[in-house]
């Protein structure tokens, strides 16, 4: 039985939150940025300030699944919904890190995770919120930080730190792995999800395009990533949310590669703890062999700038 997961699939979290300050200035009006958070870009392409025309929010029940009809994450996947955003049985900060963007690295979410009271750490909430039928993703997200100032009051700034993370290079100057491609649209990238299958992969590369999937075989320990029509940025990311890769920073891009790439990566998690009768995967690829032979990558260790998320203020909200 396989388990499917979709990614969290952004690219360089500094680069998705800072922008120049002439463009700060003349759009600080409609998006509601402040000195202690700059506008992002995409804030910028996707209009600014947004509402839903009509949102509840509702504790979740005892027994309900945790689903949404969008990935919650910083990736750009996404299928048009009718104008209609959906989650059930869905933790606060997830909603947070949605409406943000922001790539939900360990230490990303631990930091805002000791910011917040007990309640916000431990009730899920249901919400639903209707848009115009033409609604993006990106704007979705403006919708749900103006639900969440609303409901609750969520108030927040950024600061950023210089810390610990990996740069992405490619292991050999201009060679890039057999398995890291230029993007091909064969087949055609869907423009609906697709129907439910026990995989999320065709061959080596997913179905779907836009963002980086990431499908567990537990009972072989192997891991499988791959992902279509995406950046390198967010291959990096990607990389850095990937809870098997076993990294402790995250990860930016500084390949050099430009463009749109089609990747997959196989590796074994773990290998230097492997249970009892798994010995025999003692010949598999840990994370990074299988990173430099499959996409002519390896990961070197540096200090950058990282954004991270403040909490100031939030609240119960109103229950409808």
């Amino acid at each position: 039985m396989r388990r499917v997961l979709l990614l969290l699939c952004a690219g360089v979290i500094a680069a998705a939150l800072l922008a120049d300050s002439a463009l700060r200035a003349q759009t600080a009006a409609e998006t509601g940025a402040t000195a202690d958070r700059p506008v992002p870009r995409w804030e910028i392409d996707a209009g600014g300030q947004k509402m839903f025309d009509m949102a509840t929010v509702t504790l979740t029940t005892a027994g309900t699944p945790e689903v949404a009809n969008m990935p919650l994450g910083p990736g750009d996947v996404f299928a048009p919904t009718n104008g209609i955003f959906t989650a059930k049985n869905v933790l606060l900060i997830e909603y947070v890190l949605f409406a943000y963007k922001l790539v939900d690295t360990p230490a990303q979410v631990q930091s805002v995770r000791t910011q917040l009271p007990a309640w916000a750490n431990l009730n899920r909430y249901d919400i639903e919120g209707h848009a115009p039928s033409n609604t993006s993703k990106d704007q979705f997200r403006l919708m749900m930080q103006s639900l969440l100032a609303e409901r609750f009051k969520l108030a927040l700034h950024v600061e950023t730190q210089q810390l610990p993370e990996y740069a992405l290079v490619l292991d050999a100057p201009g060679k890039p792995g057999p398995k890291l491609r230029p993007h091909r649209n064969i087949p055609p990238c869907p423009t609906k999800p697709p129907a439910p299958s026990r995989s999320a992969f065709a061959g080596d590369f997913p179905l779907s395009c836009g963002g980086v999937i990431s499908e567990s075989e537990p009972k072989a320990l192997r891991e499988h990533i791959g992902g279509r029509d995406v950046t390198m940025a967010q291959i990096a990311g990607s990389l850095g949310g990937t809870p098997s890769a076993d990294l402790d920073r995250p990860v930016v891009d500084q390949s050099g590669l430009s463009g749109h790439f089609d990747f997959s990566l196989d590796f074994t998690p773990g290998l230097n703890d492997m249970p009892p009768g798994f010995e025999h995967l003692k010949s598999e690829l840990p994370f990074p062999d299988a990173l430099k032979q499959q996409l002519g990558l390896k990961l070197v260790p540096q200090k950058g700038p990282v954004d991270f998320l403040f909490i100031d203020h939030i609240e119960r909200p109103p229950l409808n």
